[in-house]
């Protein structure tokens, strides 16, 4: 078959949220000097939890190395993520389910917290400990000297957030 043919994935959409630990085993978000918590989550589409983890994980760890507010040599990161309808209807949860994001109270920004508060399950959790964050670091900013690419600004840029947009605007999939 043609690709031409092949018609595209759906996406889903996805809650994402990126945590930083000491050690691996206390986790937190907003210790930021100067975003707090702001950019530890969102939303994203994706065809896969895993996908949008890597992704976002990535791209959380593109700006560190030249992130001079922000101690970051020897943290560990984690990002968990729940696939958004699954969460709130319920399929993987053995309890009532949490509330859909307009009627949570909280923003996209905060819904992964949200959720996780709920003993929500996530679907994928990528991890990286403090070698692995300072070596993904640096190889990304040469990667992105050698190609000439410009430094992205915090945060993540605006491709982010044209990927990243309100659940309730969200397409169905039949």
């Amino acid at each position: 078959m043609d690709t031409e043919d092949t018609p595209p994935t759906p996406l889903d959409e996805f809650v994402w949220l990126i945590e930083k630990s000491d050690d691996g085993d206390t986790w937190w978000t907003g210790d930021h000097p100067v975003h707090g918590d702001l950019f530890a989550g969102g939303l994203a589409l994706g065809s896969s939890a895993e996908e949008v983890a890597r992704m976002m994980l990535e791209r959380r760890i593109t700006v560190l190395y030249e992130d001079t507010d922000f101690d970051w040599e020897e943290l560990w990161f984690r990002c968990s993520v729940w696939n958004y309808q699954h969460a709130i209807d319920g399929t993987r949860f053995s309890g009532l389910p949490p509330r859909p994001l307009e009627e949570s109270g909280t923003t996209a920004q905060a819904y992964g917290r949200y959720l996780r508060h709920h003993d929500e399950e996530p679907f994928a959790v990528e991890v990286r400990t403090s070698r692995q964050v300072r070596h993904l670091a640096r190889s990304l900013h040469s990667q992105r000297v050698a190609s000439s690419q410009p430094t992205p600004l915090w945060p993540f840029s605006a491709q982010l957030a044209s990927e990243s947009r309100p659940i309730h605007s969200a397409p169905t999939v039949p």
